[in-house]
C-alpha cells in the first residue's frame, strides 16, 4: 500500500483480515475513513497498527471480534472524531487522546 499515499477513504469491511500488523497502515498519512466493520476475525490491535494515521477523522471496529487492545492503540489518531467498536468484545476501556482546540 507504500503507493496509496493520497487515499483518504478505505473500507475492508466484510474481508476477512486476521491481522493489520506489520506496517500495512503506515504509508496511509493522508487517510481520513477507515471501515473494518466485520472484517475479521481480527482479535488484536497492536499499540502500532495506527501510528502514523494522523489525519483520520472515522474508525470502524465494529464486529471485528476484538478481544485485545494494546495500551496507546489509539495515541496516533490525534484526528478522530468517530470511534465505533459495536458488537466487539474489547477487555479494556478505550479512552481517546485528548487534543486541545486550535
Amino acid at each position: 500500500m507504500s503507493n496509496l499515499t493520497s487515499l483518504e477513504r478505505l473500507d475492508l469491511s466484510y474481508n476477512n483480515v486476521s491481522t493489520l500488523g506489520g506496517g500495512l497502515l503506515n504509508h496511509l498519512r493522508s487517510l481520513k475513513w477507515l471501515n473494518l466493520f466485520r472484517a475479521g476475525p481480527l482479535p488484536r490491535i497492536n499499540s502500532h497498527t495506527f501510528t502514523n494515521l494522523t489525519a483520520l477523522t472515522e474508525l470502524d471496529l465494529g464486529e471485528t471480534g476484538i478481544t485485545s487492545l494494546e495500551d496507546g492503540v489509539f495515541d496516533g489518531l490525534t484526528s478522530l472524531k468517530k470511534l465505533c467498536v459495536e458488537g466487539g468484545e474489547a477487555v479494556a476501556e478505550i479512552v481517546l487522546p485528548r487534543v486541545p482546540p486550535p
